[in-house]
């Protein structure tokens, strides 16, 4: 059993700190004791085994259990999380919330620890997995934190798959690597806003896709200036000194999804989705074309480039034959899950 007077403090901690120190300590407190509960998990076989989907990979439960590490992104989704729970709340205070958690993995990471923090009322969660093992684990940690009552079912299922009994009112996933490759945020988000309320929405609220040609080698340097072990990381301005910006590429958002969805009605049903086109300048060999990812999770708190993994630049190779003209890519959510080339 978890002291649920000790979990309120780490976790009020984080959320009123802008200190990366501070933020850092909390999450690692959190961390010990969410190993402790679990350590039973780790001699299952499965727990090294990543999954092959229709719309691409659902990581294996130890890597979902390592993202938690990352500090920026778990402490900015947690941020994000109880801000619009919050805003929610306040929406609907005759009913609790309804939250599904898609690719939750074995600690259900950027919910778990705000549970101590609202009372079933208010809120009832689903947490999605494709894997047994995950959610096994996860239920250890949601007993032990006494919050058994806030969570109203664990499905382990591909989310693409899955059907709310109620409207939801927030989505929150974080099944994404850099420049949208591999994984399948992007057809998960568009299967589950399908069933959003009225008031309800997505953190996270846009990813930005933006193209680039980068001169990495000059990057590299730039980034090797700043103290990772602090938080820092360099500004969009310093970056662009070593970029020429080619423009958005494409938006995941559930209003862009809701257009997508509207145009293609009346088509045949698409793998693919639309992106807008690229003119490509001469390119020099210091330069690599690459994408950028920025996750807006609210309006507010935004996961910015070199914040983690996740928005670290994407470098795609580019023939050469399209300098001079426009190039236009398309969104595959099919495996290979990326951006592809149309020409």
């Amino acid at each position: 059993m978890i002291d649920d007077k000790e979990q309120i403090n780490y976790i009020e901690t984080l959320l009123a700190s802008d200190d990366y120190q501070t933020i850092v300590l909390q999450l690692q407190n959190i961390e010990h004791i969410y190993q402790q509960v679990s350590k039973a998990e780790l001699i299952d076989s499965s727990w090294h085994q990543s999954s092959e989907l229709t719309n691409g990979i659902g990581i294996s439960p130890n890597d979902a259990m390592r993202c938690f590490q990352g500090t920026s992104r778990t402490a900015k989704y947690l941020k994000a999380v109880y801000q619009q729970v919050k805003r929610l709340i306040k929406q609907y205070p005759d009913r609790p919330v309804e939250l599904v958690y898609a690719g939750c993995g074995p600690w259900g990471s950027l919910i778990t620890p705000l549970l101590v923090m609202f009372k079933p009322q208010q809120l009832q969660v689903t947490f999605i997995d494709v894997h047994s093992t995950s959610l096994n684990s996860l239920k250890q940690i949601v007993n032990a934190l006494q919050c058994e009552l806030l969570v109203s079912n664990y499905v382990n299922l591909d989310a693409t798959q899955y059907l709310h009994a109620k409207e939801i009112d927030l989505i929150v996933t974080e099944t994404l690597y850099n420049g949208l490759h591999s994984e399948g945020i992007v057809s998960i988000i568009r299967h589950l806003a399908r069933q959003l309320s009225e008031k309800g929405d997505v953190i996270p609220k846009r990813i930005v896709i933006d193209a680039h040609l980068i001169d990495m080698k000059s990057e590299l340097k730039l980034l090797n200036s700043f103290d990772h072990a602090l938080g820092q990381v360099p500004t969009k301005r310093q970056l662009l000194e070593n970029r020429v910006f080619l423009g958005n590429m494409f938006e995941l958002s559930k209003d862009v999804l809701a257009v997508i969805d509207a145009h293609q009605m009346n088509e045949k049903p698409s793998d693919n989705l639309p992106c807008k086109a690229l003119f490509i300048p001469d390119i020099n060999d210091e330069q690599h074309f690459a994408l950028s990812t920025c996750l807006y999770l609210t309006d507010e708190i935004v996961l910015d480039e070199y914040e983690n993994g996740i928005t670290y630049p994407l470098c795609m190779s580019l023939s050469r034959q399209y300098i001079g003209k426009q190039v236009l890519f398309k969104y595959q959510c099919i495996t290979p899950v990326g951006f592809i080339q149309q020409g």
